[in-house]
């Protein structure tokens, strides 16, 4: 009998989405929390959604889960419905991957989102009402029903930066008019996307090297051939330099983020595998970031270009134990 196999969650701190958060950026979260979770679990051969989700956000999340491009079918109306569908695919032992998303508009809290892995095995109890009034309140008696069920949180804070503002300002728009002093052709941001989406490097095979960003080529010895990936552990990392950027320091594309939000961090983040990456600080309002300060990292909105968002992981205070909500 097909059924729920095993599940993990996503909820933002405080239960309200950042203003960089999305539902490609939560719906992202949950499935990482399901496969460090459960890391046995094989790849899934389809995917059903359902909330929150236009269709750049289905394409992302697509390019995402390293799925060719028709894996995730279009979003199912209810978070049931879509649990349904999936458990009426007919297949030898095949995976379907469920995400559902709930993302209020306007700051309201709730926000959540829930990956489920549906296979042979028993059913368990899920919600069952549409994700916009059921799943944030769902989300603690459900995965007490799943073994090994991990619920995963991250900042989420949306008081903004700009000293004073007491209210939250409204989210970025894509497509808003934007300066692309440093433009990046679509094409070449989607070839970087596992570096910047999933923390993927290289190992050499023959001197050892880690290459990161991924580059094809490995740069202690310049070797081409054999590379090897390897991803970072994304919540691993320590801050080895920090500053802020200040009005009038941005790369042009900040300037919508900078003008809403004020001044936003860049920090130097040493991972165990022996490389640092340049990543954005995401809001950690509460929880100043230090030197040697643990981080975790999220895939979170950067600017908007072409009409699209753009995005990659920023780095936010590690939660003290491996279930925070």
């Amino acid at each position: 009998m097909r059924g729920v196999v095993a599940g993990a969650a996503y909820r933002p701190e405080g239960s309200a989405a950042a203003w960089d958060e999305d539902g490609f950026t939560l719906a992202a979260s949950a499935a990482e929390a399901l496969q460090e979770a459960r890391p046995d679990l094989p790849r899934p051969d389809s995917v059903v959604v359902a909330g929150a989700f236009g269709t750049p956000e289905l394409e992302d999340l697509t390019r995402f889960l390293g799925l060719p491009a028709g894996t995730v079918v279009p979003r199912e109306p209810t978070l049931a419905s879509a649990v349904a569908h999936a458990g009426s695919v007919t297949g030898t032992g095949g995976l379907t991957l469920v995400i559902g998303v709930q993302l209020r508009a306007g700051g309201q809290e709730g926000d959540a989102a829930l990956a489920l892995a549906i296979g042979e095995g028993a059913s368990v109890s899920v919600p069952t009402g549409p994700p916009p009034e059921t799943l944030g309140a769902e989300i603690s008696g459900w995965s007490a029903g799943i073994a090994g069920a991990r619920i995963l949180s991250g900042s989420g804070s949306t008081a903004p930066s700009v000293a004073g503002a007491s209210t939250p300002d409204p989210p970025l728009v894509p497509g808003q008019p934007v300066a692309q002093g440093a433009y990046v052709p679509w094409a070449r941001y989607l070839e970087a996307t596992r570096a910047h989406w999933s923390l993927v490097a290289e190992r050499c095979p023959a001197c050892g090297t880690v290459t990161f960003p991924a580059g094809r080529v490995c740069r202690g010895c310049g070797a081409r051939d054999g590379l090897v990936p390897l991803r970072l552990g994304r919540d691993s990392g320590v801050i080895a330099a920090l500053t802020t950027i200040g009005p009038g320091g941005q790369p042009t594309e900040f300037d919508p983020q900078v003008d809403a939000h004020g001044p936003y961090g860049v920090a130097i983040v040493e991972f165990p595998e022996g490389v640092r990456a340049t990543l954005q600080v995401a809001d950690h309002a509460g929880s100043p970031l230090a030197l040697g300060s643990p981080v975790a990292t999220r895939l979170r909105r950067t600017y908007p270009m072409e009409g699209r968002w753009r995005y990659a992981r920023k780095v936010l205070p590690r939660a003290p134990g491996p279930n925070s909500d």
